[in-house]
């Protein structure tokens, strides 16, 4: 797999690199919420792309949410923060192809809602059942 202890040592020159904002910089997420939680986004597209713009080929795939096409109540900063994941990934897909290599590919998968016990009580109408 990686040679001498390198991220970089690939064996394989075409990597799937998966960056989801709101995962990292959890401290900078609660103070600065639209901001925080695209800097791992942003973090992991620089390292890779760097790289990937080095070897003119490679993936990037950005996680967003569905909260940035139709966003909930109560997590504004969170939807922004995804809707500003899928923004970004647009941009750096044409940056790369026309600066660097069509090559490299930038794109970002937008999983829909999961109902869990944290969401619930904004998805769910608990008085109907609905």
């Amino acid at each position: 797999m990686l040679k001498n202890n390198s991220l970089f040592d690939l064996s394989n020159q075409v990597t799937v690199v998966t960056g989801g904002g709101g995962v990292l910089c959890a401290e900078m997420c609660i103070a600065f919420p639209s901001v925080g939680c695209l800097a791992g986004t942003i973090l992991s597209c620089q390292v890779y792309g760097k790289y990937f713009s080095k070897v003119r080929k490679g993936n990037i795939i950005n996680i967003a949410s569905i909260n940035a096409i139709r966003p909930l109540t109560r997590i504004p900063a969170y939807s922004a923060a995804k809707a500003a994941v899928g923004n970004f990934t647009q941009w750096l897909a044409v940056h790369k192809a026309q600066e660097y290599s069509p090559e490299i590919r930038v794109n970002a998968i937008v999983p829909g809602f999961f109902l869990t016990k944290h969401n619930r009580y904004l998805i769910k109408n608990e008085a109907t059942d609905g």
